[in-house]
């Protein structure tokens, strides 16, 4: 939830929880965007009306509040990169490795869309067109220039400029998207003279320092196994 990042704040928001009888078990202050502040806070109780009453109490206080989608799952983001890592040191191939990876972007960001911008260490005719219609993808369900973009801005202009393409490409089925979505370029270092890029793109509220950091750590981490991946379908 976004809230004033003014004294007396947090004490209305508890006693707002107290009131309708629920219990907060954690609460972490995720990002300061003067003149708000940006908090993370879980909270139990015994029914789901509570829970409701709550965030309506908010919201009439002017609070934005952002519920997590019943989809989605509380979890270790830690973990799921573990796991991800020890795919990647299975993948025989490239294009095996980039999927697994882009796929755990995706779940870590909460987002529909997740690709690498990568060149190939070789001409390959079958990556350049996955890479393609991963990005058309992306294009045709969301306007580049109405994206919300955080993160590297070098890979950020490359980005929308092939995002641009791909809805040049595919004028008859181009759907403009509203402007709530957001999203995030973090660069993959690899190897110096072949740029690569992590995008994740999607309608959610937008990308928090916190999560970028997440993301930045993740790339950097799982990069050594998409290159010995790359080398291992290339020996």
């Amino acid at each position: 939830m976004r809230l004033a990042d003014l004294p007396g704040t947090l004490h209305r928001l508890t006693s707002l929880v107290a009131d309708a009888h629920v219990n907060i078990v954690r609460l972490e202050v995720v990002s300061r965007e003067q003149p708000d502040v940006w908090d993370d806070i879980e909270l139990t109780a015994e029914r789901e009306d509570q829970l409701d009453s709550v965030v309506s109490a908010l919201e009439c206080e002017g609070v934005m509040v952002i519920g997590l989608p019943a989809a989605w799952v509380i979890r270790d983001w830690a973990v799921d990169v573990l796991h991800a890592l020890e795919v990647l040191g299975q993948a025989e191939d490239g294009r095996s490795a980039i999927d697994q990876f882009a796929a755990t972007a995706s779940a870590l960001a909460n987002v529909s869309h997740a690709f690498v911008l990568m060149e190939p260490t070789r001409p390959d005719a079958a990556a350049a067109g996955a890479r393609w219609n991963l990005i058309e993808q992306a294009a045709l369900a969301f306007d580049p220039e109405q994206v919300k973009w955080s993160g590297d801005s070098v890979g950020t202009r490359i980005v929308i400029s092939a995002m641009r393409a791909a809805r040049a490409e595919d004028r008859g089925t181009r759907v403009c998207q509203p402007q709530e979505a957001v999203g995030a370029v973090v660069r993959i270092p690899i190897a110096a003279r072949r740029p690569a890029h992590l995008v994740v793109v999607g309608r959610r509220p937008m990308f928090l320092a916190p999560e970028l950091s997440r993301l930045e750590l993740f790339a950097h981490v799982a990069a050594p196994h998409l290159w010995a991946a790359r080398i291992r379908a290339s020996a």
